[in-house]
């Protein structure tokens, strides 16, 4: 015979197996959520940097060992060895002037938050982001203007264009520096896919399959990732 206390035991049961799921879903569209505010601050602070620097793009930071060249994240002033992180300064970015906050640059389900103790953080070379700018603004050279730390104006670009992304957070070599290529890969902290955020200012949730066939390879003429003018011209 059933009796009352065991209706309620089976019950639950039944309500944890329904609201669990629940729960997970609702813990990840807030994760997401935390990133996509991120990027909106991002690209806030990009479009106020354009406007007071004559429409340059913040330089994107390529080159791992190029010491005291602000870029849009960080001013390098020592290269990373191994047990010893780089040493990379956040409030001299060229950016920081217009968020004035080194939160906007972390994932909450990165290393960065949740583990700075793990061995894929300690392998970084930079410890103060989770996403990263696209090397395409600068032609992914440290060299592109007459002095080092230059990106291209943003009127050589299209809106759509891709900025920023998430890095994986198991890749150190994603994390030597403050910039990729497309072909890097990317975080797999979200489901499904990872946030980007694009130049005219808006923001996306990419699913892994469309960066699949958009990013792994530089198609002619170019695409919103590989964006730079070289690469626009083949």
């Amino acid at each position: 015979m059933t009796t009352p206390q065991n209706d309620r035991s089976a019950f639950t049961l039944i309500d944890a197996s329904l609201l669990l799921p629940a729960l997970a879903k609702a813990k990840e569209q807030a994760h997401r959520t935390n990133c996509i505010n991120n990027m909106k601050q991002l690209g806030i602070a990009t479009a106020m940097y354009q406007n007071d620097g004559e429409n340059f793009m913040p330089y994107t930071g390529w080159g791992a060992s190029m010491l005291h060249v602000p870029n849009w994240a960080y001013s390098r002033h020592r290269v990373w060895r191994p047990k010893q992180p780089s040493l990379d300064m956040v409030h001299e970015s060229q950016l920081w002037p217009y968020h004035n906050n080194s939160n906007i640059l972390k994932c909450s389900m990165d290393y960065i938050i949740k583990d700075r103790t793990h061995k894929n953080f300690i392998a970084r070379g930079q410890q103060v982001s989770s996403y990263i700018m696209n090397g395409a603004f600068c032609e992914f050279t440290d060299s592109l203007g007459p002095k080092p730390g230059t990106s291209y104006q943003a009127n050589r670009f299209q809106p759509g264009d891709i900025v920023y992304w998430e890095a994986r957070s198991d890749d150190a070599h994603a994390h030597n520096d403050a910039t990729s290529s497309p072909k890097e890969p990317v975080a797999k902290r979200h489901k499904y896919g990872f946030v980007a955020a694009c130049l005219d200012g808006h923001v996306e949730f990419v699913k892994f399959k469309t960066w699949g066939k958009e990013a792994r390879f530089a198609p002619p003429g170019g695409n919103r990732w590989w964006c730079s003018p070289w690469y626009r011209s083949r």
